[in-house]
């Protein structure tokens, strides 16, 4: 469940990034690049256990991202203590790592306020044991019960003064409110010379499903042939709005991965 939420901009470094420098800067989405076109900088600096800090700053104005430690000089090995700001300074989240995985209780806070806005913990990478949440105000809003597989198992929900209301979970993931199988197979046009050539295969599309529920920003990261891939992206890019995705009652951007399969008879 929890994982997007977590905004640590986790980046495979190979080992001859650092020939020269301790420091990589990284673009917008988080590509290696020169220092004069970087949003980011991302410092290693072993410690004395042997292992590294890794600490990422915003290129102007020097804000810090993100700031803990990894087993290697990159940024694939997460162990110990990690800490996630705002851009405002305050603490988006904290907890720690263990060989990559989150482990024990992780704190989420309030950009404004920096006041909690809640708790789980983790066991191994999932949720496992109990979730709070709570109003900006500091009230107890909801308590969820996890077991070792990422799903809510029983909750309660408060309102401000303490009352017992309808339970509804932390997170609901985004999901169309139609047959989404069968609009893909009503929509879909094989193109003429995919055809012709007897090319199949499948692509694969993420988009965001944004906080009103429509489909945005729909790229190919599986590629099978231009004309193929730029069907998919059509289709993909038409489909009705679907239900947005929900995180302590309120709606969020949620990224999607769809396969479209593409087989001739």
């Amino acid at each position: 469940m929890h994982k997007p939420i977590l905004f640590f901009l986790a980046i495979l470094v190979c080992t001859d990034c650092f020939a020269q420098s301790d420091t990589v800067y990284l673009t917008l989405d988080h590509e290696f690049c020169d220092k004069s076109k970087a949003l980011y900088s991302r410092a290693y600096t072993k410690i004395a256990d042997g292992k590294y800090k890794v600490e990422t700053f915003y290129t102007i104005g020097n804000g810090k991202v993100s700031s803990g430690f990894c087993l290697t000089k990159d940024s694939t090995s997460l162990d110990g203590p990690f800490v996630s700001y705002y851009d405002n300074g305050q603490k988006r989240w904290e907890g720690v790592y263990s060989n990559n995985d989150e482990i024990g209780e992780w704190k989420h806070y309030y950009e404004e306020s920096g006041n909690i806005w809640y708790t789980c913990h983790y066991n191994n990478g999932v949720l496992d044991g109990e979730l709070k949440s709570f109003y900006k105000s500091g009230e107890l809003k909801r308590v969820e019960e996890h077991k070792n597989n990422n799903k809510s198992v029983k909750g309660k929900c408060f309102d401000k003064t303490g009352k017992e209301i309808d339970f509804t979970p932390f997170q609901i993931m985004p999901k169309p409110d139609y047959d989404l199988n069968r609009y893909l197979s009503k929509n879909l046009k094989y193109p003429k010379a995919s055809l012709e050539n007897n090319i199949e295969g499948r692509a694969i599309i993420r988009f965001v499903v944004n906080k009103q529920g429509k489909i945005t920003g729909a790229i190919a990261v599986k590629n099978v042939s231009p004309e193929l891939d730029a069907e998919a992206l059509r289709i993909v890019s038409q489909m009705p709005d679907w239900e947005p995705g929900m995180e302590d009652d309120e709606p969020i951007p949620v990224f999607f991965n769809l396969p479209i399969v593409f087989k001739l008879k």
